[in-house]
């Protein structure tokens, strides 16, 4: 799985929370690659805890300069309809 936000020299901004909540809607798995610029204010799990407790996510994995969090997809209500799934077709 290819890296879909990069974390930059901004660091941990409200955009990239922004973002990483969008992708996390559509997608329910987020990889996030940190730059080496950004590392120099803190470490690869202290930005992955920023932003599992920002998106309400969890975290799966660290490796290196990247991360992986996970939150479940809110699933769309379906509205009940009043057609019968099945309908018998001969009277026994």
């Amino acid at each position: 799985m290819d890296p879909t936000v990069w974390l930059g020299k901004e660091g941990a901004s409200e955009a990239l929370m922004k973002q990483v909540e969008n992708q996390l809607k559509t997608h329910e798995l987020v990889k996030v690659k940190i730059q080496k610029s950004a590392l120099s204010e803190a470490g690869t799990t202290d930005f992955a805890e920023k932003v599992v407790a920002s998106t309400g996510s969890t975290l799966v994995e660290v490796l290196g300069h990247t991360f992986t969090v996970y939150k479940r997809m809110e699933l769309k209500k379906v509205a009940k309809s009043n057609e019968v799934p099945f309908r018998k077709r001969f009277k026994w």
